[in-house]
């Protein structure tokens, strides 16, 4: 049982994780996105399936101990050997519903708050201005959601850069690309070793709007100008930065911050803000951060899905297919009720 374990705790999302980064570059950003929340969550199922068969030993014994025995038991305790590797598995099994638990409330607490926001918003529009000498812009995730972006931005960027924009964050809404980061948040909880996961998924996700941007306005170099123009902007002001799209868990916090405590769209009182700075000669970020990896992939050629991509683009999702195969395995494997009563 404990090469199960090794397999579905380690190897497993290692692997996946391999897989992903040198597929993230290589593959259409939306392929990148489902196939990897896709492998996140099942690899995090079988990691949790896997510790609940290794701490089933333990469980039975505690449960001997508070009920004053369990028949079979003894079978079942026979089960994992050394007993304190059941033990530990109980101990981190606990410690991974918690952490479950409370990333799902953190994050559907927020998800909520962002859909009241989006809610009180005024207008019907899908955009909404917001006055506010700082450059920002993110979405808000509702029924519907909506696009907020500060006038201080609108006056900095060009028409070009403005469309650009819009379109992006308009993309994040059409595709709900909260539920993708809220899912791979959820199988980091449930898994330590998916943590790195969550970053590649939310550079996957910005490049999948950065091409539904570049279908609007049908031009990558424009997309391209438009994605170094606000990251430089984003990056000179006082305002918080981060797309409440990607930070649900943050939306509220953020939006105080944005709006001196106040809902978006009533008017700000004065603040210290730094000069405002025109996009028009903004020069090109240097680097191999995201917003740099962003530009160079808007400049190159579009990816396309050929057979030989596609194909490798499903590997993440059938090793953690693979892994859940063998954590059910593991459950099987398990004493059964009436081989404990001594039955056929």
């Amino acid at each position: 049982m404990l090469d199960h374990l090794l397999v579905s705790v380690v190897a497993a999302p290692l692997l996946t994780m391999l897989a992903l980064r040198l597929l993230v570059d290589r593959v259409w950003p939306r392929t990148v996105v489902t196939t990897g929340t896709a492998a996140a969550l099942l690899v995090a199922a079988a990691s949790m399936i896997s510790l609940v068969a290794l701490a089933a030993p333990a469980a039975i014994s505690l449960s001997g101990l508070v009920a004053g025995g369990v028949p079979g038991g003894e079978a079942w305790q026979n089960t994992v050997q050394p007993r304190w590797v059941a033990w530990v598995a109980l101990a981190a099994l606990l410690a991974q519903v918690t952490m479950v638990a409370a990333t799902a409330r953190r994050q559907w607490t927020g998800l909520r708050a962002a859909r009241a926001e989006a809610a009180a918003l005024p207008g019907t529009d899908d955009i909404t201005v917001v006055t506010d000498e700082r450059v920002d812009a993110f979405a808000l995730p509702g029924a519907p959601g909506r696009v907020v972006i500060t006038s201080g931005m609108m006056t900095a960027l060009t028409a070009e850069q403005r469309e650009v924009v819009l379109a992006h964050e308009r993309a994040h809404l059409a595709a709900r690309h909260h539920r993708h980061t809220f899912a791979a948040r959820l199988a980091a909880a449930a898994h330590p070793g998916l943590r790195p996961l969550a970053p590649l998924l939310a550079y996957a996700v910005e490049r999948w709007a950065d091409e539904a941007a570049a279908r609007v306005v049908r031009d990558r170099g424009a997309v391209a100008r438009g994605i170094t123009a606000a990251a430089l902007l984003t990056s000179s002001s006082d305002a918080p930065r981060g797309k409440a799209a990607l930070h649900i868990g943050s939306l509220r916090r953020d939006l105080c911050a944005r709006h001196g405590g106040r809902r978006p769209g009533g008017a700000l009182g004065d603040g210290p803000d730094g000069p405002r700075r025109s996009a028009r000669r903004l020069p090109l970020p240097n680097g191999s951060g995201p917003v740099p990896r962003r530009v160079a992939a808007m400049l190159a050629p579009a990816l396309t899905n050929r057979p030989i991509r596609v194909l490798l683009s499903v590997l993440p999702a059938a090793l953690a297919a693979a892994s859940c195969g063998l954590a059910v395995e593991a459950m099987v494997d398990l004493p059964l009720p009436g081989a404990l009563d001594g039955d056929c």
